[in-house]
């Protein structure tokens, strides 16, 4: 257990040196004996303090003292704030209140979310923005138990808006003395939602059902806070505010160009959700799939489309989890909400070590038929392929094609887990039956490549084979795509590059490409962690040179990552050191490239002085013969707070307390310090710098390959 003591009046000798401190993120709040957890406390402030003791805690006492600066109170109070973090709670089907005992959900698709933090010392002002994801809608609002408010005020408003312009306007005009009200349908709207001050609870959940709301696209939280100077004989005033927001997931959650109502005959997301789980957003339809269901099939002309084809959605992912072939055998053994269960009878070698991992990044889907093509048995796959070529002919854009095996697959047995009704049939103990060949081509013993069949679907299960060229029952099926389709192993599903990057944040324009034998690499033996693999032990990151045409930085990344689309999670830097932000800030990639970095710091790392460190991953580079080395300050912090956007997974953590030395080294009065990124915490991540000296608790050293 830590505790941090400053005194009331700093001694002379040391003023220089506690100014620098503060500079860097780490000040603390004078007249204040701050007492927490060394688990929750971030060591580097002692690194740099040094000879600051440490007694066992037992509260936080305030002490008579003059406060002159707002940013050292704010700092000591982010110091302060760690023993308080806590992680923001996601339920379906529970509202969990704090202090409480869970309660039965007014709404399945109730969803709590992390807002803004407030942190303010003494003669104090700040506004912090809250955008309501796309899709959701507001619900309420709750501090978590510790959040307190002290000699201070904190307002927060609701701001909807028809436009990105509106809303912008809305939000920039808050302030403390707004009168909140209707500004009518040119622009927008702002409601005041509460005023909280001193001596007041604020745990509990507040909802706003009597309120009139508009639940526009553009919408979201502003939070203005206030701490007023005193000069009574106790002057602190402070607020350490966290916010959890109550949002509403909407069933309408598509872009406006997108079709409203998805076919009943479509197994989309609400289908996955019931059978199989979460796949998020569903991409949008064309706007004239009603006309493309009701037209004509081509290939049997006396029926309609939509009594000839299944339309399925092909996920990007399950739970968080790749959607693969091999993923999809497991799925259907046990389905939910009453659906039919099934297996694969016949998941060929081959079939499995050429598919089975693969998945596409982006949810996309498939308009495919529900038998094989009339004529299209016992004929070569090139006639095969030349048939629907002439039959569909008329068809410009989407083409139809041959389907790949997870395609096929997924729609003929999410059809039967819905239905019960099997397609692509086999008969059990006989060989007469149907099948469909594939798009991908597997080698035989004789060379020749041939396709993969999909099919002969009996009591027993789906069968996959390769190999066969000959087999009479091998007809082909063909399909259409609808949305982009992007197929790579599930051993890159932690890959954030191009298409992640325009996903969350803008267009980073072509990356570089990636080693040929990157598959290899990352399904390899963890050169730190011999027990794993690389994939499990590493991120794999796009470092691009620019973000949507600006150089890409410390400062643009901090802008990023409050406010990214497509439903990927906010953060914001906890601590941004000033000596870091001056000398590192504005710094950019001359070019995109890409890292490969440990997801944690390198065993035997902690506790070690900044050469002692360097000295091990060099030791590990010619052990291993890799490239390994000190992460850049932006490459770490660029990995670590991408993974929490796409996964919502902290790394790096203030529990246990974890910060990865960088390569920069910071120049401040006292020497040159590395820089250092961690202590991720549901207030944000830190980037300061920590000298050589004193407690090195938590301070460790990642190691980075650039490929």
């Amino acid at each position: 257990m830590h505790a941090i003591i400053e005194e009331p009046v700093v001694r002379q000798e040391h003023s220089a040196k506690v100014d620098r401190v503060r500079a860097s993120g780490e000040g603390l709040l004078p007249g204040a004996l701050v007492l927490a957890s060394s688990s929750t406390l971030d060591g580097p402030v002692s690194d740099r303090l040094g000879s600051v003791p440490f007694v066992e805690p037992a509260a936080v006492v305030p002490v008579s003292a003059a406060v002159s600066e707002s940013a050292t109170a704010r700092a000591g109070i982010d110091a302060f704030s760690q023993s308080f973090a806590r992680p923001c709670t996601t339920f379906s089907g529970t509202r969990v209140l704090l202090s409480q005992q869970p309660q039965q959900a007014q709404s399945l698709t109730e969803e709590w979310m992390l807002g803004p933090t407030v942190i303010l010392g003494s003669d104090a002002t700040s506004k912090e923005s809250y955008r309501i994801p796309s899709g959701y809608r507001y619900k309420g609002y709750r501090l978590t138990a510790d959040s307190m408010i002290q000699r201070a005020r904190l307002t927060l408003y609701y701001v909807a808006a028809n436009n990105e312009g509106a809303y912008r306007k809305l939000e920039a005009a808050q302030d403390d003395h707004t009168v909140a009200g209707a500004f009518g349908d040119d622009m927008g709207q702002v409601v005041a939602l509460n005023t909280l001050e001193s001596g007041v609870s604020h745990a509990a959940f507040v909802g706003h059902e009597g309120l009139d709301l508009k639940h526009a696209k553009y919408a979201g939280l502003v939070l203005y806070g206030s701490t007023a100077r005193n000069r009574m004989c106790r002057p602190k005033s402070m607020m350490h505010i966290q916010v959890e927001i109550l949002l509403e997931k909407m069933e309408e959650a598509a872009p406006v160009h997108c079709s409203k109502r998805i076919p009943a005959m479509a197994f989309g997301a609400q289908a996955w959700r019931q059978y199989f789980g979460e796949v998020g957003m569903q991409p949008c339809l064309p706007s004239d799939i009603g006309e493309i269901l009701n037209s004509v099939c081509p290939f049997w002309p006396g029926k309609l489309v939509k009594d000839t084809h299944l339309l399925v959605l092909i996920p990007a992912t399950v739970d968080s989890k790749a959607f693969t072939l091999d993923l999809l055998g497991e799925l259907v053994r046990n389905p939910r909400g009453g659906g039919h269960s099934t297996q694969y009878f016949l998941y060929d070698d081959e079939v499995r070590r050429s598919s089975g991992d693969v998945y596409s990044s982006s949810s996309y889907w498939v308009l495919l038929t529900r038998d094989v093509l009339p004529g299209s048995r016992s004929k070569p796959y090139t006639a095969q392929q030349a048939l629907i070529a002439e039959q569909t002919s008329h068809i410009d854009y989407p083409p139809y094609e041959t389907p790949r095996v997870l395609e096929a697959a997924t729609a003929i047995l999410s059809h039967y887990v819905r239905s019960g009704e099997r397609l692509y049939e086999g008969v059990d103990n006989e060989l007469l039956s149907t099948s469909t060949r594939c798009a991908e081509l597997l080698e035989d013993v004789a060379g020749h490549l041939l396709p993969v069949t999909v099919g002969r679907f009996c009591s027993r299960g789906l069968v996959f084979l390769s190999g066969f060229d000959d087999d009479a029952e091998s007809g082909l099926s063909c399909l259409r795509q609808f949305g982009n389709r992007d197929y790579r192993s599930s051993v890159l599903f932690h890959l954030f590059g191009a298409q992640e990057w325009s996903r969350y944040f803008g267009e980073v324009g072509p990356a570089p490409p990636l080693p040929a034998d990157i598959i290899d690499t990352l399904n390899g033996i963890c050169p730190f962690w011999p027990e794993k693999q690389v994939k499990d032990t590493h991120l794999l990151v796009l470092i691009p040179a620019t973000v949507a045409g600006e150089p890409f930085s410390f400062n643009l990344l901090g802008e990023l990552i409050k406010r990214p689309t497509d439903g990927g999670c906010s953060t914001k830097y906890r601590v941004y050191a000033s000596d870091v932000q001056e000398q590192f800030g504005a710094q950019s990639p001359v070019h995109s490239y890409w890292v490969l970095m440990t997801r944690d710091v390198i065993e035997g790392s902690r506790n070690q002085g900044y050469s002692s460190q360097k000295a091990l991953v060099a030791h590990h580079a010619n052990r291993t013969g890799l490239p390994y080395e000190l992460p850049g300050a932006l490459e770490a912090a660029t990995a670590i707070l991408l993974h929490y956007v796409r996964s919502g997974e902290r790394l790096y953590t203030n529990n246990p307390l974890t910060y990865t030395r960088c390569q920069e080294l910071v120049a401040w009065d006292f020497g040159n310090c590395p820089a250092a990124v961690g202590s991720f915490s549901s207030g944000g991540v830190s980037i300061r710098f920590v000298s050589s000296d004193g407690d090195l608790h938590g301070i460790g050293v990642a190691g980075l390959r650039k490929l």
